[in-house]
């Protein structure tokens, strides 16, 4: 098989693995919110100045849509907001004691779904695995 071949089935899989994690990441843990609100929750989370025009730029969809997501968040007290002390026009999205519970609530769900994947990899699988994706987030995230 060459590399072309290797990288579609790679592709395809990563997709099925993607959908089934995050189905299996969101069920009995979010409250009901959507996975979308749920990588806004961990952007917020990350970015100590977040706005909703920052968001907008991160996930890549209208500001009116990140509105309507961040106003669920806000509803179920899993984000506030709060206005600039210097210019009022600027609006800053924070995660509450809430948001950081059910945030830490998913990080436990991941680990376990993780543990459970993982297990049939051995000691030395696990390393390998680990040192190729270490070489991959160099490449992908810097």
């Amino acid at each position: 098989m060459d590399k072309a071949q290797y990288l579609r089935i790679i592709d395809d899989s990563m997709m099925r693995i993607q959908k089934k994690l995050s189905h299996e990441i969101c069920t009995d843990i979010t409250q009901s919110i959507s996975m979308t609100q749920l990588h806004v929750l961990f952007y917020i989370k990350m970015q100590y100045d977040c706005t909703v025009s920052f968001l907008a730029s991160q996930i890549e969809i209208t500001m009116g849509g990140v509105t309507q997501l961040v106003e669920k968040l806000v509803q179920l007290q899993l984000v506030s907001r709060e206005r600039d002390a210097e210019d009022r026009r600027i609006v800053r999205l924070m995660i509450t004691h809430e948001g950081e519970k059910m945030l830490e609530k998913v990080r436990e769900n991941r680990i376990k779904i993780f543990e459970k994947y993982f297990s049939v990899l051995s000691d030395e699988e696990m390393e390998t695995f680990f040192k190729i994706h270490q070489k991959l987030i160099q490449r992908i995230l810097y």
